[in-house]
């Protein structure tokens, strides 16, 4: 049955004007491309080599290439999405001995992937929550992957400065999410393994020691027995890089893979599969840390002023009822949770695409988009290609008040307000 990766959203409009809101909910069409499937299968592959799992990543890498042509749909609009594809396709290459020289198919697309979360870097710091380190971490290991000590200078500048900004010396992340805070630890862990893995520059002193106190944030939000956390902020039930097939409502191997890489601690779960995996050894463990929030002292309710007594922020957030911390459920395109056993001692096996090049598309000399947009957006069977407007210069008309993305040599795009079709 073929993969739907577009839903509800056209596939071949470009993605710098995709409408997103109109079609659907955009977030399970992101979620279902973020290739969550890729360390998995290459799991599987080093448990069971003569299995045909390289194959069916080979397949599916195929079918994304082929169904997203670059910068085109809703999956080339968020350079969030495409860095946390990048960092999924980025952990199956390192778990599957072949990061440090990439296939050509596998170099092509990170090589597309770096461009369009370059793209659009003032976006990204304009958020001021997730999306800054996320595109900064992506970018990073795209360097790091490709061995272009240049760009992964840039992403690891970039990723240093978000995470000094925005978490805290006590490690509160700018966005109040205990959900959101996880995919931060997640990002992070990634975005270091594979900087150790392959010989990266040295950490940001700085930025280290505020992942570790992240770390340390969300370790004492976390339900030791379940792995629960309160449900602060938003939730999306996402779990990303999730190799040891906990889930969303199980924060304990987040906690317990960012604990070790950052502060060299570990957080209680010892016989997590997913530290395994990335070879991380034993770790003394962490102390206990209590809660950040707790009563203060001389309260004589128990509970902070202002609180009724018995208000849930009163207790430590650990001793809530399951009721009270229970994450929502899981959405239907994360992976099937379960465990996965620990890894096995022999050398893994090499990914490789069997054509040098997985996309049919060579990118063009000039940086961002692809130089020289088409002239007709791409027909489907049995219907004539679009034409699309034209303005001034052989430039794509743009609507009024329109800001549009337009390609500039240099790597980057800029934007640029229209007023009328075709008028700078």
């Amino acid at each position: 049955m073929p993969v739907d990766w577009h839903g509800p959203f056209p596939a071949d409009a470009p993605a710098w004007s995709a409408d997103l809101f109109g079609p659907g909910d955009i977030r399970p069409v992101w979620e279902r491309n973020r290739l969550a499937e890729l360390p998995l299968l290459a799991q599987a592959a080093r448990l069971d080599p003569a299995g045909g799992h390289l194959a069916r990543a080979e397949a599916l890498m195929a079918d994304w290439s082929r169904a997203n042509p670059p910068f085109r749909g809703p999956n080339w609009a968020c350079g969030q999405e495409a860095a946390l594809r990048a960092l999924h396709l980025g952990l199956a290459l390192g778990l599957l001995g072949a990061a440090r020289d990439p296939p050509a198919g596998a170099r092509a697309l990170l090589a597309l992937h770096a461009r369009r979360i370059a793209a659009t870097p003032a976006y990204a710091a304009a958020q001021d929550n997730n999306h800054p380190i996320s595109e900064a971490a992506g970018l990073f290991a795209c360097g790091l992957l490709l061995r272009d000590t240049a760009l992964a200078g840039r992403g690891a500048a970039r990723l240093a400065a978000a995470v000094r900004r925005l978490v805290a010396p006590c490690g509160a992340f700018a966005q109040l999410s205990t959900g959101y805070h996880r995919l931060l630890m997640d990002v992070l862990a990634v975005a270091e393994w594979l900087r150790r893995h392959l010989d990266g520059p040295p950490p940001d002193p700085v930025a280290n020691t505020r992942a570790a106190a992240a770390a340390a944030w969300l370790h004492r939000l976390t339900n030791p027995a379940t792995g629960a956390t309160p449900r602060l902020g938003h939730q999306d039930g996402s779990a990303f890089a999730d190799l040891s097939l906990a889930g969303s409502a199980d924060a304990r191997p987040s906690v317990e893979r960012a604990a070790r890489l950052f502060a060299g601690r570990g957080a209680g779960s010892a016989d997590d599969s997913g530290r395994a995996w990335l070879g991380l050894g034993p770790a003394a463990a962490w102390p206990s840390l209590g809660s950040p929030v707790a009563p203060p002292r001389g309260s004589p309710s128990g509970s902070p002023p202002g609180l009724p007594p018995g208000s849930p922020l009163a207790p430590p957030l650990r001793s809530l009822s399951e009721s009270q911390l229970e994450a929502p459920l899981a959405p239907p395109f994360g992976p099937p949770l379960g465990s996965l056993p620990r890894p096995p001692p022999a050398s893994p096996p090499v990914i490789a695409w069997a054509s040098e090049s997985l996309l049919g598309w060579q990118p063009g000399r000039r940086g961002g988009l692809p130089a020289g947009r088409p002239a007709a957006v791409p027909s489907r069977p049995g219907r004539p290609a679009a034409p699309r407007p034209v303005g001034r210069a052989g430039q794509p008309a743009a609507g009024r008040w329109h800001r549009g993305l337009q390609p500039r040599p240099g790597g980057e795009l800029v934007a640029r307000a229209a007023r009328r079709h075709g008028r700078a």
